[in-house]
């Protein structure tokens, strides 16, 4: 009988080793974690990011990564052109957040949203 306890529990760990790893290979697959995917959706969020910007007469200036205590957080800024009073300010800068996280839901890069701030300088 301790034979074939012992003969279950290996069986068990292969397939439990197999399913670790296709699940590891799901989850890298899923969330695009390579360093490559992230720059490459980074790039395409900030070229999206202009253009939007510049669609409603705004521009962007830069982005940087700050940490929030161990957690890497991306912050992309725009500026506002002059001649906008606060109200149409707030309105266009709403319709960009809006506009960025569409457009992050459709090309399933909404981890890299979550994980952003748009700040209108």
């Amino acid at each position: 009988m301790v034979d074939n306890q012992l003969l279950l529990v290996n069986s068990q760990s292969k397939v439990f080793d197999k399913n670790l790893f296709d699940g590891l290979n799901w989850v890298k697959n899923k969330f695009n974690v390579s360093k490559n995917n992230f720059e490459s959706n980074k790039t395409k969020f900030i070229n999206e990011l202009k253009d939007v910007s510049n669609h409603y007469g705004f521009k962007y200036i830069s982005s940087k990564i700050v940490y929030e205590g161990d957690i890497p957080e991306n912050v992309f800024e725009i500026s506002s052109p002059n001649h906008l009073n606060l109200d149409d300010e707030e309105y266009y800068y709403d319709e960009i957040i809006n506009h960025m996280e569409h457009f992050c839901k459709i090309n399933k890069m909404f981890d890299l949203f979550k994980d952003s701030y748009i700040i209108l300088k």
